[in-house]
């Protein structure tokens, strides 16, 4: 009797592992690896701002782009910082933002990953 109930829970066992719902987890834990996305920050020289008003006038109307996470202007240092998955939106569609409000854009700078980590640090200081 306990030879066929080890038989019987070696089978159960066998067969549960090769049941399509496991495959079926096993695709979506894939799947989600495979849609992580990749987060680019980018510092854009804007000319024409003079106040706290052109900053968020700005921040605003990058932050209403789909793909953007965070968005910051400055006046005081001419500069738009605007953190983005480049797979939904592009720098061009950041520049046409600003040129719609007024501002000119005259160039940007991908920050390099070393700055991105410090930058998360900063934010996020530990205890």
């Amino acid at each position: 009797m306990k030879y066929l109930s080890s038989i019987l829970i070696i089978l159960f066992l066998a067969a549960a592992c090769n049941s399509p719902q496991t495959e079926q987890a096993s695709t979506d834990n894939n799947e989600s690896t495979e849609k992580v996305a990749t987060i680019e920050i980018v510092v854009i020289n804007v000319s024409g701002m003079h106040c706290e008003g052109c900053e968020k006038t700005i921040s605003d109307a990058l932050s209403a782009l789909e793909g953007v996470q965070d968005a910051r202007a400055s006046f005081t240092e001419e500069q738009a910082k605007v953190k983005y998955d480049p797979a939904i939106v592009s720098i061009e569609e950041f520049t046409a933002a600003i040129e719609d409000k007024g501002y000119g854009v005259s160039d940007y700078e991908i920050m390099p990953m070393e700055n991105k980590i410090i930058e998360q640090v900063e934010k996020n200081p530990e205890p």
